[in-house]
Parts: structure tokens; C-alpha cells; sequence
């Protein structure tokens, strides 16, 4: 998924899972909270930010606000969209 950046004191990420079901393939994302040593402190539920068929988020940064992040990501292998969400937002996920 995406590269990691300082979130909370430690390090955040935007994993990506695919499951094969009846012969479809679905996609959802999860942040991931490490600490300085690279291990997961902690690992959000799945979500979808666009659609479940072929999704994948490339890129996570603050937005200049930083209050918000962006995510990049594209969808079908067609379109490319970025996403925003506030980062108290991001925190409830990960509790």
C-alpha cells in the first residue's frame, strides 16, 4: 500500500487485502500503527474508500492543514482519486 509517515508519535500505513471470491477478486485497506522498531502496535478494520473490485491505495500524506490525511489511490486499474479524512478519524479506527 502506501509508505509510512508520522502519525500519533509512531508510524502509519495503508495496508491493502485481497480475497478471491467466486472468481471475483475483492479489495480492502486497513491503516497500520508501528512503532519506532517497525512492529504493529496496532491494525484498524477493513474498509473501502471508492469500491470493493480492484482498489488500491498508493500514497499517504498530512495535508498542509494537518489536521487531515490524503490518500491516493486508484480504482479499476482506470482512474486515479485522492482521499481525505480527518486524523481523529483515522485515531478511531485504530482503538
Amino acid at each position: 500500500g502506501s509508505q509510512v509517515i508520522r502519525f500519533a508519535g509512531e508510524w502509519l500505513a495503508v495496508v491493502h487485502e485481497s480475497r478471491l471470491r467466486d472468481g471475483t477478486r475483492y479489495y480492502q485497506h486497513r491503516f497500520a500503527l508501528m512503532d519506532d522498531s517497525g512492529a504493529l502496535r496496532k491494525l484498524s478494520m477493513p474498509f473501502v474508500l471508492h469500491t470493493t473490485q480492484v482498489e488500491f491505495v498508493a500514497g499517504l500524506c498530512w495535508h498542509p492543514d494537518s489536521k487531515r490525511l490524503l490518500m491516493s489511490y486508484g480504482v479499476r486499474d482506470e482512474e486515479a482519486w485522492i482521499a481525505e479524512m480527518d486524523w481523529h478519524d483515522v485515531l478511531e479506527l485504530l482503538l
